[in-house]
């Protein structure tokens, strides 16, 4: 499994088998809310025709961006040991940044920051619970000493777990070597012919961002939009209603296009299978400490295929 270079809560990394199997090798992929990527990462073979990953958020498309067009710089950004000084700095000069990235990225198509990108990531992997450049915090308070310093809305105290290396300590879920710059060139190569799209998950999925027209309606499309029912203040952009959005899209959306809606149990999908799958979580948090994790659900459009019993069982455990 190929994985980006970045921790991200509601990763469906876990569930990428399931989800390619009902999709099946399709003409047309989309990921309108892509956040790390992962079902793109792990396709069966490898790059499709026509692939799409777009976010709403301008710190994750420029990292898919820079990713794709300076690899190399990515990796220098990248390489840097834990440091709480470092990491309060960076985290408000990226949340000034935060407002303008989605602007130039969609003004320009070579444009990318890779030092946005590589402190970005850097940062995520040092961050403890939620608030890592949501915009909102400025990290400039002292750490709540109560609690290690874990806090939302805190200067917040990095892990040192993985003796201080940060991202240099994550796998490329290859498991090769933990080379910054090895880790970002397969990933640059993997994203080579990937269209990466900065806005609102609409933008992407009409019948001509998708091309569908060309390639026989052979279309794929894993919607997994910030659960509304879940714990707020883990995405930079949230907005209240996409998921009750992006629900009522997909009801009504070509029904020759195989769609994977991801979200909790309960979703009313009428003629939609529902799937279940156990999330491992956000590091080893209180998300798995609850039942959180054994709510998720796929809903699987009736064009999509079927999902074999292996597959199925190692999703659950």
């Amino acid at each position: 499994m190929l994985t980006a270079q970045f921790p991200y809560f509601g990763s469906k990394r876990h569930a990428a088998e399931m989800i390619w199997q009902a999709l099946g090798d399709v003409a047309s992929y989309c990921e309108p809310c892509c956040g790390s990527a992962a079902v793109l990462l792990n396709r069966p073979g490898g790059a499709g025709r026509i692939e799409t990953i777009n976010d709403v958020c301008g710190l994750v498309c420029n990292y898919w961006r820079a990713v794709k067009l300076k690899p190399q710089e990515l990796a220098q950004w990248l390489d840097y040991p834990v440091s709480e000084l470092d990491l309060t700095a960076r985290h408000g000069w990226l949340n000034a940044r935060v407002t303008t990235l989605a602007s130039e990225l969609e003004a320009d198509p070579d444009f990318c920051d890779p030092k946005a990108a590589g402190w970005w990531a850097w940062g995520a992997s040092c961050w403890i619970g939620s608030g890592w450049c949501d915009g909102k915090s400025s990290g400039s308070k002292l750490p709540h000493l109560s609690d290690a310093g874990v806090g939302s809305h805190r200067r917040q105290l990095p892990h040192l777990q993985d003796a201080g290396r940060s991202v240099a300590a994550r796998t490329d879920g290859e498991g090769g070597p933990r080379d910054l710059l090895a880790w970002s060139m397969r990933l640059a190569n993997r994203l080579r012919e990937v269209r990466v799209v900065c806005g609102d998950w609409r933008r992407v999925v009409t019948k001509s961002a998708l091309s569908a027209a060309m390639v026989n309606d052979r279309v794929g499309i894993f919607l997994d939009p910030p659960y509304e029912k879940g714990a707020s203040g883990l995405y930079s952009n949230e907005r209240a209603g996409i998921a009750s959005e992006v629900a009522a899209w997909a009801l009504a959306a070509n029904p020759k296009w195989r769609i994977v809606l991801a979200g909790y149990e309960g979703l009313d999908m009428p003629g939609w299978r529902c799937e279940e799958w156990y999330a491992e979580g956000f590091g080893t948090g209180g998300y798995n400490r609850t039942d959180t994790g054994r709510r998720e659900r796929l809903y699987l459009s009736p064009s999509c295929l079927s999902i074999k019993p292996r597959a199925r069982q190692e999703a659950l455990f």
